[in-house]
């Protein structure tokens, strides 16, 4: 038994979107944008996230293209 450890289960965001910003919530399946440490964003239906020096986000994954899809993340600046 490990005393003091807790385990969190990741919450999967999944992008809906063709090309759009990272941070539009209607550009994800929960109409929230991912950004957390138990947060997993997967771009995955062959559409695009455009990331810029605007964004500061912070998630547990990015997937690209998860189970045999695609998927890009375009990024110009910022930090994830």
């Amino acid at each position: 038994m490990l005393a003091g450890i807790t385990a969190h289960a990741a919450t999967t965001n999944s992008w809906i979107a063709a090309t759009d910003s990272y941070t539009n919530p209607a550009a994800w399946d929960v109409s929230s944008v991912p950004n957390g440490p138990a947060i997993v964003a997967d771009i995955g239906n062959s559409g695009t996230a455009l990331y810029d020096n605007t964004m500061l986000n912070q998630v547990q994954s990015l997937l690209l293209g998860e189970a045999g899809g695609s998927g890009s993340f375009n990024v110009s600046g910022g930090e994830l």
